[in-house]
């Protein structure tokens, strides 16, 4: 009986089995997760760097855009870092005005009494201001900068100064928000190359607290209080 014909057998394909090549698909793709979340966490912490570092080398730009970004009858046209001014558009009268930070900071805007005029900025009506808001006691050149009152809600503005510290300022707020059962959910506070940065929020029910104090070292601080209260 003639024997069956014999087939060579297939040659192996050299290299590295199919699994194997799925193996370092996925560990390569996990090499790129890694990586781009080192990039990720490098440019995040690189963007804080960069905050951290404009409050502190220039704490009255930082307050007067906390000013402008809090008021609404307030809106930024243009800045000149050089200068350290700000053009604002006063909503209510169409004026446009120029400003130093430090004085955008405090809260020293002119604005037009009922006939329209442009008048230099005042102390504004303290009396408005609710009971309820903490006003820091000893504190100088109070104004009222801005207050508003309809049928949802009070808003308002005040700045002060004062030679207090910072820590001062802080634990004061904070046991005033205590007494007022207000709770805090967020807190900042830098202390750099001279320079002082504080903020505190402080929020419940239907009031709300956000205190800003700056300044440089060795200077009396600006104390920025905005609140809200909803009806």
């Amino acid at each position: 009986m003639t024997p069956p014909p014999q087939f060579p057998e297939a040659a192996r394909k050299k290299g590295l089995p199919p699994l194997a090549w799925a193996g370092i698909g996925c560990g390569g793709l996990a090499l790129l997760a890694v990586v781009a979340g080192a990039l990720l966490v490098g440019t995040c912490a690189k963007k804080g760097i960069q905050m951290a570092s404009e409050l502190t080398s220039n704490p009255a730009k930082a307050a007067a855009e906390h000013m402008v970004a809090r008021h609404p009858g307030l809106e930024k046209i243009a800045m000149d870092d050089a200068a350290g001014r700000m053009t604002l558009l006063l909503k209510d009268s169409g004026e446009t005005v120029t400003l130093g930070y430090p004085e955008i900071g405090q809260g020293k805007i002119p604005f037009k009494d009922a006939a329209g005029t442009l008048l230099p900025p005042g102390p504004g009506d303290l009396s408005k201001i609710p009971a309820w808001v903490p006003r820091y006691p000893g504190a100088t050149e109070e104004h009222a900068v801005f207050h508003d009152e309809d049928r949802s809600r009070i808003l308002g503005i005040l700045t002060a100064r004062t030679t207090d510290s910072s820590e001062d300022i802080s634990k004061f707020f904070e046991d005033e928000a205590t007494r007022l059962s207000l709770d805090s959910p967020s807190r900042s506070s830098i202390n750099f190359n001279d320079s002082i940065t504080l903020q505190l929020t402080f929020r419940k029910g239907k009031r709300e607290l956000v205190v800003h104090a700056f300044g440089k070292s060795g200077d009396p601080l600006v104390i920025q209080t905005t609140y809200k209260e909803t009806k």
